[in-house]
């Protein structure tokens, strides 16, 4: 009788909660990286927190690359591909700290999240 049923499965696949925790990691960190950059602009020039910022998150990724061994591949840097995202990557990143001390923070996190919806 139930054999044409698909079944639900009783819980969530493992891999399903681990995806959903590290996204959740992911969004309280954007959240405290934007929280702090905004702490950050009220007393230094923006430009001089985004070097800061960027020196920081550069050592940070190199570390993780390093032991993730990742570095490896450093050949696929010197393609066009990787140097258009980067750029395109960077001037979105410019544009919004630019204007992150001029909106209040909820409303930045809340567009920020809801752009890729569009």
């Amino acid at each position: 009788m139930t054999e044409g049923k698909p079944r639900m499965p009783s819980r969530m696949p493992s891999e399903n909660a681990r995806a959903a925790g590290i996204m959740s990691l992911a969004m309280a960190a954007f959240v405290a990286n934007d929280a702090t950059m905004k702490m950050i602009a009220a007393g230094l020039p923006m430009l001089q927190a985004l070097a800061l910022r960027n020196a920081m998150v550069t050592l940070a990724f190199a570390g993780l690359a390093g032991a993730t061994g990742a570095l490896r591949h450093w050949r696929t840097l010197a393609e066009p591909l990787v140097w258009g995202r980067a750029g395109t990557e960077t001037a979105g990143a410019l544009l919004y700290l630019l204007a992150l001390p001029h909106v209040a923070l909820t409303v930045a996190v809340a567009l920020n999240m809801a752009t890729p919806l569009v």
